[in-house]
C-alpha cells in the first residue's frame, strides 16, 4: 500500500464517547471529535480520558478536543466555557436551503463567534 506523504502521517480523530472509543484515542489518536455534548455534558468524558491517556504514558497535550455541539442557538457564552475545559475547536454545521440562506446562517454565527465574515 502507498505510504502517506505527511510526516508525520495525518492525525488520527475518533469521535464516540464509549470508553471503547476513548481507549482508541488513548492508544494510538491524535484527537477526539465529542458530538451533541454540553461542555458540562463532556466533563466525565475528559476526566475518562485523562486516565486512559495517563495509562499509556501519555497527557491530554497529546491530543486536542474538539465538539460538534449539535445545539440549538449560537451562545456566546457556550464557546468560552467550551475553551476552559480544554476544546480546541467547536464545529457547527451550517445548513440552509439554498446559497442566500447559507450565507445569512454563516453570517450570524460569524457575528455570535467574534469573527468578520
Amino acid at each position: 500500500f502507498p505510504k502517506p506523504v505527511q510526516k508525520p502521517h495525518p492525525p488520527i480523530f475518533f469521535g464516540g464517547e464509549s470508553d471503547p472509543a476513548l481507549r482508541r484515542v488513548a492508544d494510538i489518536g491524535q484527537g477526539w471529535m465529542g458530538a451533541g455534548m454540553t461542555p458540562e455534558e463532556m466533563l466525565p468524558r475528559l476526566a475518562r480520558l485523562d486516565e486512559l491517556l495517563a495509562e499509556n504514558g501519555r497527557t491530554r497535550a497529546d491530543v486536542k478536543i474538539y465538539v460538534m455541539p449539535n445545539v440549538p442557538g449560537r451562545d456566546p457564552d457556550l464557546f468560552k466555557r467550551y475553551e476552559e475545559i480544554g476544546v480546541e475547536q467547536v464545529i457547527h454545521a451550517v445548513g440552509g436551503r439554498g446559497l442566500d440562506e447559507f450565507k445569512t446562517r454563516l453570517d450570524a454565527m460569524a457575528k455570535t463567534a467574534g469573527i468578520a465574515a
